[in-house]
């Protein structure tokens, strides 16, 4: 493992999908873990890391997993981490769409507006919802169940 290498890191533990790229080379030690891809493009990242921000895979894990801990916390383990669903953006209906989440995940690492992150985020979810094909009773089923986690 070449630490200096293009990864995601998550926390073991959290409340919330908490992906964040490291693009400094950064350790990783305590209560972390790290994603390498086996395609390295800083675009294949930018991508996979708004699919597992996205509030889809958020929704995917907290009812998947099983493995809810005190106060609505959430382990992000490998074997959890394994069977989410990620598309392979190649066969994307819209390539644009891919495009323009790269592009908004690409801003939205730029920024430290709290008000533009949360449009950005909101942004990545809407391409996304689309991406997977989802519909409008989906999206509000998604959604009030994350509501639910988070209360």
């Amino acid at each position: 493992m070449d630490f200096k290498s293009l990864k995601i890191i998550t926390p073991d533990i959290s409340t919330h999908n908490r992906f964040a790229l490291d693009d400094k080379g950064l350790f990783v030690n305590g209560t972390c873990f790290y994603i390498l891809l086996k395609e390295e493009s800083v675009e294949h990242y930018l991508l996979v890391l708004s699919l597992l921000n996205s509030s889809v895979l958020e929704f995917f894990h907290k009812v998947t997993s099983g493995n809810t801990l005190y106060s609505k916390r959430f382990r992000y383990w490998t074997s959890y981490l394994k069977s989410y669903p990620i598309p392979d953006f190649r066969q994307a209906k819209s390539m644009i769409t891919v495009n323009k989440l790269i592009a908004n995940t690409r801003r939205l690492l730029q920024t430290t507006d709290k008000k533009e992150q949360e449009v950005l985020e909101q942004n990545n979810d809407q391409f996304i919802y689309r991406w997977f094909g989802l519909v409008d009773d989906d999206i509000k089923e998604i959604e009030k169940i994350l509501r639910l986690h988070k209360a």
